[in-house]
C-alpha cells in the first residue's frame, strides 16, 4: 500500500500501526516537541461500509402528476 492510497483504503479499517516517536524538550522555552514517523501499517480487518444514519438517507417518492388528488369528504 502506497502513502497515496491511505485516505482511500484505510478509513473504517482496523489496523496495527508501528511508529517511532521522537521527543525534544526545550528547557529555555519550557516547551516540548513530538514527532511520529510511521514504520509499518498492518491491516487487521478491512474497512467496512460506514453505516448511514436513517436521517441522512434520501427516499425516492413516486409522484403521478397526471392525476388529481382525492377529494376529502366530511362524515356526519
Amino acid at each position: 500500500m502506497e502513502p497515496e492510497e491511505y485516505m482511500s483504503l484505510l478509513p473504517g479499517a482496523t489496523v496495527a500501526l508501528t511508529f517511532e516517536l521522537t521527543h525534544w524538550a526545550f528547557k529555555e522555552h519550557k516547551r516540548d516537541h513530538f514527532t511520529a514517523n510511521i514504520v509499518k501499517i498492518c491491516v487487521i480487518e478491512e474497512r467496512r461500509q460506514l453505516a448511514v444514519s436513517p436521517k441522512k438517507r434520501r427516499w425516492a417518492v413516486k409522484v403521478d402528476l397526471g392525476s388529481s388528488p382525492a377529494k376529502k369528504t366530511r362524515s356526519k
